[in-house]
C-alpha cells in the first residue's frame, strides 16, 4: 500500500503526533501538498479506516513534475521582476514545467485532502494546456519576453520591462500577459523595426480575456495562501462561485476547459462525496449567510451528519468545555470574555436552529469565542475551522528550517538549531 518513503513519513507524523500527546485518532483531516509520496502516506486514516478508492499502487515516482507550491507563495510584481532579470529563468523553464503531465486525483479520499492552493494552479495549468491556440499563443508570447531580456538596447525602448511569468507558477502569466497587453504596440513596433513577425493582433483580445478569466482563480488562490484568519470555510463558497462564473463568448473553450478542471479536481466538493467544506462554510458566520433560505435543511443535515460521523455528538457538555477554555487563551492567543457555559445540555437541532438565526457577521475566532452557549457547535467549530486550506504555512516553515539547518548557512549545534529555528517561524508569523 505504501512506498518506502511514504511509509517512513506516515510514521514520522505518527510518531511526532504521540510525542506531542494528541490521540492520532482524532485526526479530522490531513492536508499535504501535492507530491504522490505524501498522498500515499496519508491515503488511509490513522485509525485504520480503509478507503475503497484505494488502489494498491506501486509507483514510487516521487513528484519532480508537480507545481511546488513553496513558489507561489508572497508573490508580487517586483519578485517577477526580479526573475526577469534572472539567467536562470527562462521561457523555457517555463514551458517545460507547464508541459508536465501532473493529472492525478488520487488525493480525493475521506482520511486526507489535497492542499487547494495547488489544485487551483492545476486547474489553470491543465486547462490552459488543454486549448492549442492558447497554448501557441503562450509559447509566442515567451519567445518575445526572451528575446527582449537578450537584448537590452531593444528592451530599453519599451516604457516598462516585460514580465516572465515564475517557472513553476503558472498563475503569473495573468501578471506577463498583463504587462504585455499594456505594451502590444510598442513590441510589435520594435519587432516590426527589427524584422521579425509581429504578435497577430487577435493576440491582444485573447491575452486579454485569458487575464479576465484567471485573475480572480488567482485572487483567489492568493487570498487561502494569505492565512490571516480561517481560510477553510472559504474554499465551498469560493471554489463554486468560481466554477459559476467561468463564461466567455471570446474563449468558450478554455472557459469550458477551466469548468471541467474544477469539477474535476474539486469533486470533493461538487459531488457532495465529502462534507467536510460545506460544514466548514456553515460554521463560519461570514459564509453561512450565503447558503439560500430554501437550502438551509439540507445545511443542517449536513452538519448533523458530519457531526455524528466524527463523535462530536456523544460527549457531554463539562467534556466539551473544558475549564482551560474560560478564557480563549489556548487556541484564540489572546482573552475574550466570554458568556457562561450553559448549565443545562442543549439540543443539537436547537443549537442549530439557534445559530442560523443569529445574523452577527464577524470572524470565526471571535465569533465562536463568545458563543459558548453553543458546546457542540462551538467544538467542532473549533476543530474544524483550524484546519488550513493550504499547505503554505507548512512549506513556509521547512523554508526556513532550510535557513538554519543547511550545512552551507550554519555549523550550529542540533539544539541551537530548534530553538533558532521555533524563535525564527514565530517572528515570521
Amino acid at each position: 500500500m505504501f512506498s518506502p518513503e511514504s511509509e517512513n513519513i506516515r510514521k514520522f507524523v505518527l510518531d511526532t503526533l504521540e510525542k506531542l500527546g494528541l490521540d492520532v485518532t482524532k485526526c479530522i483531516k490531513v492536508v499535504t501538498d501535492g507530491a504522490r509520496n505524501m498522498q500515499k502516506a496519508f491515503r488511509i486514516r490513522f485509525e485504520g479506516c480503509s478507503n475503497d478508492n484505494d488502489d494498491d499502487d506501486d509507483d514510487d515516482d516521487d513528484d519532480d513534475d508537480e507545481i511546488n507550491i513553496l513558489d507561489t507563495l508572497d508573490l508580487d510584481l517586483e519578485n517577477t521582476e526580479e526573475s526577469q532579470e534572472n539567467p536562470d529563468s527562462t521561457e523555457t523553464d517555463f514551458l517545460e514545467a507547464f508541459e508536465a503531465d501532473d493529472d492525478d486525483y488520487d488525493y480525493l479520499f475521506t482520511g486526507n485532502y489535497y492542499c487547494v492552493a495547488h489544485r487551483i494552479e492545476l486547474v489553470m495549468k491543465k486547462a490552459f494546456g488543454k486549448d492549442k491556440k492558447l497554448a501557441k499563443m503562450l509559447k509566442d508570447v515567451l519567445h518575445v519576453v526572451g528575446f527582449f531580456r537578450h537584448s537590452p538596447i531593444n528592451h530599453n525602448k519599451l516604457p516598462k520591462k516585460l514580465l516572465a511569468p515564475g517557472e513553476t507558477r503558472f498563475g503569473t502569466i495573468v501578471i506577463t500577459f498583463g504587462r504585455m497587453l499594456e505594451m502590444f504596440d510598442s513590441v510589435n513596433k520594435i519587432y516590426h523595426q527589427n524584422k521579425k513577425v509581429q504578435l497577430p493582433l487577435q493576440y491582444e483580445t485573447h491575452m486579454r480575456e485569458v487575464v479576465r478569466l484567471l485573475a480572480p482563480i488567482r485572487s483567489f488562490q492568493e487570498k487561502l495562501q494569505s492565512e490571516k484568519d480561517a481560510t477553510i470555510s472559504r474554499v465551498f463558497v469560493g471554489i463554486k462561485g468560481l466554477e459559476e462564473n467561468l463564461k466567455s463568448d471570446i474563449l468558450p473553450d478554455f472557459a469550458q476547459h477551466l469548468k471541467t478542471e474544477i469539477k474535476n479536481r474539486f469533486s470533493d466538493i461538487f459531488e457532495d462525496n465529502d462534507p467536510f467544506y460545506y460544514v466548514t462554510a456553515i460554521l463560519d458566520p461570514r459564509s453561512k449567510r450565503k447558503i439560500p433560505v430554501e437550502e438551509r435543511e439540507t445545511a443542517k443535515k449536513h452538519l448533523i451528519q458530519f457531526i455524528t460521523q466524527m463523535g462530536f455528538d456523544g460527549t457531554s457538555e463539562t467534556e466539551i468545555m473544558p475549564e482551560t477554555f474560560e478564557n480563549d487563551d489556548d487556541f484564540l492567543g489572546f482573552s475574550i470574555p466570554s458568556a457562561p457555559v450553559a448549565s443545562t445540555p442543549t439540543e443539537l437541532i436547537t443549537e442549530i436552529d439557534t445559530y442560523f438565526a443569529d445574523t452577527t457577521v464577524i470572524i470565526p475566532a471571535l465569533y465562536w469565542a463568545n458563543k459558548k452557549e453553543f458546546p457542540k457547535l462551538r467544538k467542532v467549530a473549533i476543530a474544524v475551522l483550524s484546519c488550513p486550506a493550504t499547505s503554505a504555512s507548512a512549506e513556509r516553515c521547512f523554508s526556513y528550517l532550510q535557513n538554519f539547518a543547511s550545512a552551507q548557512k550554519s555549523n550550529s549545534k542540533a539544539e541551537l538549531l530548534r530553538n533558532r529555528a521555533i524563535l525564527a517561524y514565530n517572528l515570521k508569523k
